[in-house]
Formats: structure tokens, C-alpha cells, sequence
């Protein structure tokens, strides 16, 4: 029997195995969740509670898909797990350990090492006709690899090897070696985390696709489900999803179903956040004879520099925070009053589309006379952004308006006040004032599409 298949059937099938001499044969074996079952089974106790876990972050579940160590919360972690069957016929430990670069501009790494063992409690060798050989045999495996990671702005790539070693404690039967590799990508789009993962071990190779989604306000909580397609053909695909809630601070509740190869296991979880310190645990049990319960308990730490989670393109924003002024135009060879005029109508353009809380004008100049800012002169990126903080937008809209050549010109630039950068331009060109009417419509309909793409 192909070793591979031995180390996914022993754990879930315990003890039901018969042996046949010299090699390994299974009489009654019916793999759940395929060969890669315990290679792939979930060291994380928030992917055991939750499987396909994407919206909650610790270290064990980078083995899985790399790329999510771009959403280490510190620069450094720590996890430590243990799963335990309800009859104590096999235990699964895990252990690993992940650094990450505070984000910036041009990117940064990530790299992690794991370390488990898994055994099965030691029985009797039986030939074909169910006697035994007195051979007692003790399955055991070990796995170990390390992990790396990318990160620029909100997509992530990774990668990870693992090598396995089997022993099935048989007299004369040699110790089994596998290579793990995985490869995925993450990326985040507001409170959506989307990823995907290659997976190999062996001649088996597996497609993962998942998604998760945070909630804020009265419910909040996450969403996630994660789907494997086994591309060997040999395997149905199998996975899972759940829904967890936080209805306070210091402690998540999760539920969840697993669909493994036939197999329905609901799960349960509990996370108790402490500090730099999380505690968790997690329980799944079958709703198919035979399988019975299994429980996970998990501890883990976070220690060194608070890192930022990736972002989504920065106008994926909720509404209420899309809140823009529209700073009085410079006028280029014409009358001050005209790009005042221009000003005004792109203005109430903006208002139109309703893609952003736009700062009424009259309540802008209250506030500038309030704390007596000048904006007549105010033109530079520097002067832009302390409007913007004095008047507290999110973003802020200058430009400059003018004739050339006959022809009338708009050029308009949208400021990020926190960042000072800008993030939008757009410009437009007329030979008379109703093709400027025009052309400021136009502007706000391309920055209005342009938030709703992002």
C-alpha cells in the first residue's frame, strides 16, 4: 500500500488495519480526506474550530498557505498545539514559530519554522484470516520544514517545505520520507481575505480555494470556508466552513462543519485572547460511526512591533468614511472668480454621484473662518493637508484651473490627508465653458467609478 495513503488512513481508521507480510495492506481501509490527511490535517485549533480558517491569524495555519504570515499581528510568534482522540488511541503536537517585516512601500518578508509528531497507540499485527502474528505495531511520523514569505501592500505570496518521516514500528519495514511543498497567494479587499494554495506530497497534489470575511457592529465575528480539489483525480474534494463571535473582548466562540471523503464532522471552538497571549480550544465530532470525538488545545504569543495588517486599495472604504472637501481651484490665466465658479460646480457634481460625504461649502468656510485658516494662497501639498486635517476629511480635492492656447483646461488631484500622497488625478479640456460643464461631469463620473471598482 502506497505509503502515503498508510499515514492518511491509520490515525482516522484506528486499529481496524490488517497487515499482510512482508508489505502493508489494508483490508478495511476508507481514507478520509484522502492521502494527505494527516499532513494536512489542521495543527491549528482555529482551523480545527473553523475549518478553512482566513479571517483569524496564528502561525500553524501558514502551513497551509504560506502567504498568511503577512497577517502576523507582531513581528514575532509563537504557537504551541495538541490534539488528543476521545479514547486516547493516537495525539497529534505541533509547534511553530514566525517572523515577519514591519510593512512598507517596497514590500517586506516573512519566514517560519514548524515542528510536529503524531503516533497511534500500539496493536496487534493480524494476518488476512484476523489472527495475530504477535508482532505489535506502533505507528508514529514526524514532519519539520520552514516557511517564506512576501508581502506588497494587500497581496501576499509564500512558499513551504516540509519532509515527513514515517515509522510503522514494523520489524524490517523501513521508515517512509515524503516532501511537502506549498505555495498560495492571500490578498485582502476591505473586510474580504481571499486565498489560494497549491499543495503536494508525493505524486498527490491538491487546489485549496477560500475566502473569509470580518464583520464590525453588533455582530462581530468572521465567516470563512475553505474547498480542496484534488488534482490526482483519485480523491473527492473536501472542506469546510464556520462563523465565529466575539461578544466581548476576551473571548470568541466558533462553530463550524468539516466534509472529509464522506465524512461530516461539526466542530466547536473557543479563543480566549489575553494580553499578548491567546488561548484556544476546539473539539470536532463525527456524525459518521466509528470516528468519534477529538479535541485540540492551543496556546500561543505574539512579542516584538505591532504590525499592519494588509489593506485593501485605499478607496475601498465604508461610506461613512469617505469624507472629502473640494479646496477652492487655482485660477492659471483667468478670472479667480471663474475657478471659484469651477469650483462650485464640480462640487455639487460630487455630490450628485454620492460616492463620497462631501463637505458642504458653506459649512467648510465656517469652519476655516472658525480657525482662522487662509485658504486664498493655499497651493501646496503641504498647505492641502493641513486643510484637509483642519477640516477633518479623509481626502481632500485641488487643482488649478486655466486657458492655454485658447482652449480652457482643468487638472484635478485627490490628496490622502494622512498620507500626504496623491492617490487620484484626472484633468479635462474645452474650447468654452459648456464643454467645461461637461468635462466636470465627466471627472466625477471616473472617480466615482473608480471607488466602486476598488
Amino acid at each position: 500500500m502506497n505509503s502515503v495513503r498508510l499515514l492518511a488512513a491509520v490515525p482516522v481508521l484506528a486499529g481496524v488495519l490488517c497487515w499482510t507480510e512482508p508489505a502493508v495492506a489494508a483490508a478495511t481501509v476508507a481514507p478520509v480526506g484522502g492521502d494527505l490527511e494527516i499532513v494536512r490535517g489542521a495543527l491549528s485549533v482555529n482551523q480545527q474550530a473553523t475549518p478553512g480558517n482566513y479571517a483569524t491569524y496564528d502561525v500553524l495555519k501558514v502551513f497551509g498557505n504560506p502567504a498568511f504570515l503577512s497577517y502576523q499581528p507582531r513581528t514575532i510568534a509563537v504557537a504551541a498545539t495538541t490534539h488528543l482522540r476521545q479514547s486516547g488511541d493516537s495525539h497529534l503536537e505541533g509547534l511553530a514559530a514566525g517572523w515577519a517585516g514591519p510593512p512598507s512601500e517596497t514590500g517586506t518578508f516573512g519566514f517560519a519554522v514548524m515542528a510536529s509528531s503524531w503516533s497511534l497507540a500500539s496493536f496487534k499485527e493480524l494476518d488476512l484470516f484476523g489472527d495475530t502474528t504477535g508482532v505489535t505495531v506502533a505507528p508514529q511520523s514526524w514532519q519539520a520544514g520552514g516557511a517564506g514569505m512576501f508581502q506588497w501592500k494587500f497581496v501576499s505570496l509564500g512558499a513551504s517545505y516540509r519532509l515527513a518521516t514515517q515509522s510503522y514500528g514494523i520489524p524490517g519495514l523501513k521508515d517512509r520520507s515524503a516532501g511537502l511543498v506549498d505555495a498560495g497567494t492571500a490578498m485582502t479587499l476591505g473586510p474580504l481575505i481571499a486565498g489560494a494554495a497549491y499543495r503536494s506530497l508525493g505524486d498527490a497534489s491538491v487546489l485549496a480555494l477560500g475566502a473569509g470575511m470580518r464583520f464590525k457592529g453588533a455582530f462581530k465575528g468572521t465567516a470563512s470556508a475553505e474547498w480542496n480539489i484534488p488534482l490526482d483525480g483519485g480523491v473527492k474534494g473536501y472542506g469546510g466552513g464556520g462563523i465565529s463571535w466575539a461578544p466581548v473582548p476576551a473571548l470568541s466562540v466558533a462553530a463550524g462543519v468539516q466534509l472529509r471523503g464522506g465524512a461530516t464532522l461539526l466542530t466547536f471552538g473557543l479563543s480566549a485572547p489575553l494580553d499578548r497571549f491567546i488561548l484556544d480550544y476546539a473539539m470536532a465530532a463525527s456524525m459518521n460511526a466509528g470516528l468519534g470525538l477529538s479535541a485540540a488545545v492551543g496556546a500561543g504569543w505574539m512579542g516584538g512591533r505591532e504590525r499592519a495588517e494588509p489593506e485593501g486599495p485605499k478607496f475601498f472604504l465604508e461610506e461613512k468614511e469617505r469624507t472629502l472637501a473640494v479646496m477652492n481651484f487655482e485660477a492659471q490665466n483667468t478670472a479667480a472668480g471663474d475657478a471659484a465658479v469651477i469650483t462650485d460646480l464640480l462640487r455639487s457634481e460630487l455630490v450628485k454621484q454620492g460616492a463620497f460625504n462631501v463637505v458642504d461649502k458653506t459649512n467648510m468656510d465656517r469652519i476655516l473662518a472658525e480657525q482662522t485658516f487662509q485658504q486664498t494662497g493655499c497651493t501646496s501639498q503641504e498647505c492641502a493637508v493641513k486643510l484637509g486635517k483642519v477640516l477633518n476629511v479623509k481626502f481632500l480635492v485641488v487643482g488649478t484651473f486655466g486657458k492655454a492656447l485658447g482652449r480652457y483646461v482643468l487638472s484635478m488631484r485627490v490628496v490622502e490627508v494622512e498620507t500626504a500622497k496623491i492617490i487620484y488625478t484626472d484633468e479635462a479640456e474645452a474650447g468654452d465653458l459648456t464643454g467645461v460643464r461637461s468635462g466636470i461631469r465627466d471627472i466625477a463620473n471616473r472617480l466615482t467609478e473608480a471607488v466602486k471598482k476598488r
